[in-house]
């Protein structure tokens, strides 16, 4: 369940102010959502200049007196009617809300998977009324997130490891590996598939599964562990060198939970399937593990800064070459 809700008051059909129900949530909790609130408008007016609203908006928190637990802040217009751009704020908003209630969720997640997922929810936050496959869900985290407005169906071999409770109707796991992917008869506008193919049998089959199940104007979300930035990794932050060797001479490396990390080649996804292609390239993860100090990694603000500084770098060579992982988009050729 959801746990706000945004009521538009509106006089002769005009939105006039926009109140957002917040519930489950402490009175400190809703003082930190009002900063936070104000800051990321700010900033995003300033860095992005998408919008010039200055300070037209007065952000006012209020408790009721009904409930501990039910909050409210309101955002008013100074003007007499809210603008295509006041809606687009409402829009942000509501994101806002929805990947904190998601981070909350996140708390007991070890610090980069948690940034990662973070990353995730608002690089999919906008998909809306899709199929959606996603093979190898682990905990289900994303697959949760994504059935709030779509259609889900999440794989996984190991389904007693999802964490929380699932209960969107939108959802549907399926216990099984990549072997299950030949009994499915469904297409999908979506396929995920992160940090999965180092672990499979048969890489090249199972790409051209995945394919099989992809809608014509569809695409495949792949995450991959990338061979130069591991070997940074084991260099900079571990002082490996006799593994930082073997992997430049092209042996394989091993993940505790999941056995051996299989590498591959992005263009290798090309060749397994040439009817698709990659659509966008981008690295992930190029500075964290470089940082010796890891005391700072627990620091909220730490983390908020890492991330954001990834995100600038992601499409920028060489940051793109050396991150720890790419994540590509592949889709088919003839779009």
């Amino acid at each position: 369940m959801k746990n706000h809700d945004i009521v538009l008051w509106r006089d002769e059909g005009e939105v006039r102010s926009i109140c957002l129900y917040l519930f489950s949530y402490s009175a400190s909790d809703i003082e930190s959502i009002v900063y936070e609130l104000q800051e990321q408008l700010q900033c995003e007016v300033n860095y992005e200049n998408e919008l010039k609203i200055d300070s037209k908006f007065i952000y006012l928190f209020n408790v009721l007196g009904c409930t501990e637990n039910l909050n409210w802040i309101q955002l008013k217009s100074n003007e007499e009617k809210l603008s295509q751009d006041d809606l687009y704020i409402l829009k942000k908003v509501e994101q806002y809300l929805i990947l904190k209630e998601k981070k909350r969720v996140l708390v007991d997640v070890p610090i980069w998977d948690r940034m990662l997922k973070e990353f995730l929810f608002e690089e999919f936050y906008e998909i809306k009324d899709k199929k959606i496959l996603d093979f190898g869900c682990g905990e289900g985290y994303l697959a949760g997130f994504l059935s709030q407005s779509n259609q889900v169906v999440a794989m996984d071999p190991n389904i007693e490891k999802l964490k929380g409770t699932y209960d969107s109707r939108n959802l549907k796991f399926i216990q099984g590996d990549e072997s299950i992917l030949e009994t499915l008869d469904e297409k999908f506008d979506l396929i995920i598939c992160h940090n999965v193919l180092e672990y499979v049998a048969n890489q090249k089959k199972t790409v051209q599964c995945l394919a099989k199940h992809l809608k014509k104007d569809g695409r495949i979300s792949i995450i991959k562990h990338n061979r130069p930035g591991r070997v940074m990794q084991m260099a900079v932050l571990l002082n490996n060198f006799g593994h930082a060797n073997e992997l430049l001479d092209g042996k394989n490396s091993n993940a505790q939970q999941f056995g051996t990390i299989q590498y591959y080649e992005d263009e290798s996804l090309i060749h397994w399937v040439d009817s698709l292609s990659i659509a966008r390239t981008r690295g992930f993860r190029a500075f964290y593990d470089l940082q010796q100090n890891q005391t700072c990694h627990s620091e909220e603000n730490w983390q908020k800064q890492m991330l954001n500084l990834e995100k600038r770098v992601m499409e920028i060579e060489p940051y793109r070459s050396i991150s720890f992982f790419h994540i590509l988009d592949l889709e088919f050729k003839d779009q």
